[in-house]
């Protein structure tokens, strides 16, 4: 039995390999930068995120997307931004 036989996405979408999990990523790429930016600056924040965070969260996401999807740049932006700078 393959190990990803039987695995779906949270919103239902069924895969049967990584080929396919990573396609179903790559079909929603802006919404991935989104929750991955969420993520990261959770975590560097050490808080949940707020709704004044909104906007900080659409820009980190952007600008993954424009710096060709490197992590070290949403670090690095992640590092920069107002919320983690005066934490």
């Amino acid at each position: 039995m393959d190990a990803f036989e039987s695995q779906a996405l949270p919103d239902g979408r069924d895969f049967k390999d990584v080929g396919e999990f990573r396609a179903h990523l790559a079909a929603d790429q802006d919404r991935f930068c989104r929750a991955l930016a969420e993520k990261l600056l959770t975590y560097a924040l050490g808080r949940s995120l707020e709704y004044t965070d909104g906007g900080v969260v659409k820009s980190l996401a952007k600008g993954l997307k424009d710096d060709g999807y490197r992590m070290s740049a949403l670090i690095a932006a992640v590092a920069k931004c107002e919320p983690f700078q005066s934490k």
